[in-house]
């Protein structure tokens, strides 16, 4: 029964999973889909992702799993994307989708497998604590029972995470091209500027903090850091093919007002 409970949380998530594919499949225009995808997305892989690398409860902190599993769940979405391009099933709402939950059902698998190898209270299984006072003393003691160094570099990386979520749906929200731009940059608001800056900063800041404080003071937060200054760029980055602009940005800046040219005299390039 204990071995049962600890796998709890990686069942839940291949149902959540499974539903919506089914949403997908049937349901198209339901807005279950959205409630569904966003975490299908945002976190499930990098979750499944982390439950088979770590399955002991004292490799990571509650918030390290969940600001990890939200930066991998990106990261695993987009390489899934790249390989399924490369492939005869190409990139598809329903490739992506069936591909993401084979990954998870490998991961949960191999979760499961892990964490038979430890005691039940060893394990990592958030959905065993049955009972409303275990859980309310387990949240105690990741949140309000930390060192006040771990409590600011938590609220900073959740702040983070939320901006770069903030930024993907503004992505999301945007309309496609529909012509030729002199500038992509200007398609977005500024508060998707000042959201890339504050999340690239508060990163900054946990690898500086990590890098100065003490050396038993120092954790794996800068793992969190550094995965939030990478994601940020990356994004940034990533803004000329968000656009429709795959092969940008070849050529130089002549090359670029020379195609500006043969549009206004020929119409075409």
């Amino acid at each position: 029964m204990n071995s049962l409970k600890s796998g709890w949380d990686l069942v839940l998530v291949n149902i959540i999973s499974a539903m919506l594919i089914v949403v997908i499949s049937f349901f198209s225009d339901s807005p279950a889909r959205i409630i569904l995808g966003l975490p299908f997305i945002l976190l499930f892989p990098g979750y499944m992702l982390i439950c088979a690398l770590f399955p002991s409860r004292k490799d990571l902190e509650l918030v390290e799993r969940l600001m990890l599993s939200m930066g991998l769940s990106i990261a695993v979405t987009s390489l899934m994307g790249l390989a399924l391009n490369y492939t005869y099933f190409g990139i598809t709402l329903y490739s992506v989708t069936v591909s993401l939950f084979l990954f998870m059902l490998l991961m949960s698998a191999v979760a499961a497998y892990r964490r038979r190898a430890f005691l039940p209270e060893q394990v990592y299984a958030p959905l065993s604590l049955m009972n409303i006072s275990e859980g309310f003393e387990w949240i105690k003691c990741n949140f309000i029972k930390s060192r006040k160094e771990d409590r600011i570099t938590k609220i900073l990386a959740i702040i983070a995470f939320i901006f770069i979520i903030s930024v993907l749906a503004i992505i999301a929200k945007t309309p496609p091209v529909s012509g030729y731009e002199l500038s992509i940059y200007d398609a977005y608001p500024w508060p998707f500027w000042m959201f890339i800056c504050i999340s690239i900063s508060c990163g900054i800041i946990i690898l500086i903090h990590q890098a100065v404080s003490e050396q038993e003071q120092k954790s794996n937060w800068w793992l969190i850091g550094l995965c939030i200054v990478i994601l940020s760029n990356a994004i940034f980055l990533g803004l000329p093919f968000f656009r429709g602009y795959y092969i940008y940005p070849t050529g130089d800046a002549l090359s670029h007002l020379g195609w500006m040219k043969d549009i206004i005299t020929t119409g075409h390039i």
